[in-house]
């Protein structure tokens, strides 16, 4: 199975483990050490992925991971503004969805209660 990585720059002698580069994003080679993340989709979604990946001669899983490699590699500043906010709630993604929430809410009744009349 196919995997996001950094560019690869050699195998760190103490830990086996690849030595990447920031903000080189590739797919992984083989034999290369990948973690998963599964991604939920509706399944017309899922259906016209697998078209579109077989347009390509690619699995529905290659061209997805394809996508976002892509979408990495021309999002420098909003994957470094994520990098601040992951530290800021350590690392929880979860977290920083659910105070991006609470702001939301706050400035929709801020906005709802200005225009309110008296």
């Amino acid at each position: 199975m196919t995997q996001i990585a950094f560019a690869h720059h050699g195998i760190d002698s103490d830990s086996g483990v690849a030595v990447l580069e920031k903000n080189e994003y590739r797919t992984a080679r083989v034999n290369e050490p990948v973690v998963s993340m599964q991604v939920k989709m509706l399944e017309p979604v899922r259906d016209a992925a697998k078209k579109i990946a077989a347009a390509h001669d690619m699995t529905a899983q290659q061209y997805v991971e394809y996508l976002i490699v892509e979408t990495l590699n021309k999002n420098e500043r909003a994957i470094e503004e994520g990098e601040k906010k992951l530290e800021q709630f350590n690392g929880s993604t979860a977290a920083n969805r659910r105070h991006a929430e609470r702001l939301e809410l706050q400035r929709f009744r801020e906005s709802q209660g200005s225009s309110i009349k008296r």
